[in-house]
């Protein structure tokens, strides 16, 4: 693995060249990663979100983002997962993006809140019926016999709803099921520069009377 080298040089990223508010720049990132990633199984809206329970253990994994508004950024799982124990524990989270095809990652730090249920049961409303199946039938984080058990509880639910007719007017957003929102407090912008000399732009909250958008930029060292 020592030998392994990249050399980064497909852009650069400058204090000028970025917007004074990091949601609009996130935006801006975020279209392009979508415009140019054309790699059918890359999901740009796939990012790590890293807990941590009481004790400051960490955990990370991949999740995926399902919308940006000025609360923050949302994404959706099961209340009863071991994510969502560590956010009650400890509300206080990171998440990354990275999309090698740009040479870009971005950091994003803040604390997690609830959504709405209403947010909640909208979106649940608008998944695919399979997937809502599952999600009122997996047990989340929870030991399992086997691969049957799961298709076991899945069949129930489907029995539950109709069967062969599945019947989605009964297929509910359970309580145990819903949204987050992150509300940021950091975000750092990285582009991959030659010889490891990359950029990197946090934007950090400063005295609102001071900066009108509560935002400040600085250049941190690579």
């Amino acid at each position: 693995m020592e030998e392994l080298r990249k050399q980064y040089s497909l852009a650069g990223l400058d204090e000028s060249a970025v917007n004074p508010d990091p949601f609009t720049q996130f935006t801006h990132w975020f279209k392009e990663a979508q415009r140019e990633i054309t790699d059918s199984w890359f999901e740009v809206n796939a990012m790590a979100l890293a807990t941590a329970d009481k004790h400051g253990t960490v955990s990370n994994r991949i999740v995926l983002l399902k919308g940006v508004d000025e609360i923050g950024f949302r994404f959706f799982t099961n209340y009863e997962s071991e994510k969502a124990q560590q956010i009650e524990a400890n509300p206080n989270a990171s998440l990354l993006f990275f999309w090698p095809q740009m040479e870009r990652q971005i950091r994003i730090s803040g604390t997690v809140h609830k959504t709405s249920f209403e947010l909640s049961k909208k979106y649940f409303e608008s998944r695919p019926v399979k997937s809502r199946i599952s999600a009122v039938a997996s047990p989340q984080s929870k030991p399992v016999a086997n691969r049957g058990e799961l298709e076991d509880a899945v069949a129930q639910v489907e029995e539950s709803i109709g069967g062969l007719q599945l019947d989605e007017s009964k297929l509910h957003c359970p309580d145990y099921w819903g949204g987050y929102h992150v509300a940021p407090k950091e975000f750092e912008f990285w582009q991959g520069r030659e010889n490891r000399l990359h950029d990197r732009l946090q934007y950090y909250l400063n005295d609102p009377s001071v900066d009108e958008n509560g935002w400040a930029i600085r250049r941190l060292g690579p």
